[in-house]
């Protein structure tokens, strides 16, 4: 069995956000996703454990958005309204550490994760490289 150190071990939670969620693919749906993030989430609060949420995204001018050749021109650079709210059945509180960034792989380009407060500097990052891939 995994054992974690309470001190040193934080849960991440990268890119759960209702603008993201429409897109899910299989193996589970959004809404399984979600709620056991919530259930993860609500047991690492009730231990003192800090959550960090990180959401992806851009400025209304998608200045900071990566430009690449492409094929055909993306549609409107509109983000939708909800893409920046957390779902319900996550539960973010006031105590969670919020995050945004504008680069596609968090881990691997740094984010408010990377540059945490001292007080936040943690061991190592899991997570299964099955499931996620930068």
């Amino acid at each position: 069995m995994l054992e974690l150190n309470a001190k040193t071990t934080a849960l991440v939670v990268i890119d759960l956000q209702e603008g993201i969620l429409p897109f899910a693919g299989g193996p589970h749906t959004a809404d399984e996703v979600v709620n056991r993030a919530g259930k993860l989430a609500a047991k690492f609060r009730a231990s003192g454990q800090p959550v960090f949420l990180v959401r992806v995204g851009w400025s209304a001018d998608y200045a900071e958005a990566l430009k690449q050749p492409v094929d055909a021109p993306s549609p409107a650079k509109v983000l939708p309204e909800n893409w920046w709210q957390h779902p319900a059945a996550l539960g973010a509180t006031d105590s969670d550490i919020e995050s945004s960034t504008s680069v596609g792989c968090v881990l691997r380009y740094g984010s408010g994760v990377a540059t945490a407060p001292p007080r936040y500097r943690y061991n190592s990052v899991m997570w299964d490289l099955d499931q996620y891939r930068c």
